[in-house]
């Protein structure tokens, strides 16, 4: 079983974790930590979250900034835990993770996370033409 925990500065986390319930319901396997919105240090419930699942599930930790104290402090986790922590995520990339039904290798997650980079696109749309060919990704 995979046990999903995402983990970002402020808020973030918990709006990922919403706007994945809202396109495909509540999702039991993800946690998250809003870190740094009060004066809590949320590494006891990271330590407490990877003690819980460290021995029956596979745990991904989603971070949000490579370089940031939240992805620093779990890589220093790493030592201490076994999970695989991916930091700069998308959301198409927790949604690949979140919906898998394998066991996730080092290959496997680093697959996905270079197809996750292809959703990152630049838009840009003439206003005119899409009004005449009424079309909006077929170009």
């Amino acid at each position: 079983m995979i046990k999903v925990l995402i983990v970002t500065h402020g808020k973030l986390a918990e709006g990922i974790v919403n706007t994945i319930n809202m396109l495909i319901g509540d999702k039991q396997d993800i946690t998250y930590i809003n870190a740094y919105i009060d004066s809590s240090d949320f590494t006891i419930q990271a330590e407490d979250f990877l003690k819980k699942y460290q021995h029956n599930s596979q745990i991904i930790v989603f971070t949000d900034l490579y370089g940031g104290s939240v992805n620093q402090k779990f890589a220093q986790l790493k030592s201490c835990y076994s999970f695989h922590l991916i930091t700069g995520f998308n959301l198409p990339l927790v949604l690949e993770v979140i919906l898998t039904d394998v066991q996730l290798s080092d290959e496997n997650l680093t697959e996905i996370i270079e197809q996750s980079k292809q959703e990152m696109q630049l838009v840009n749309i003439q206003p005119q033409k899409l009004l005449e060919d009424n079309q909006f990704f077929d170009d």
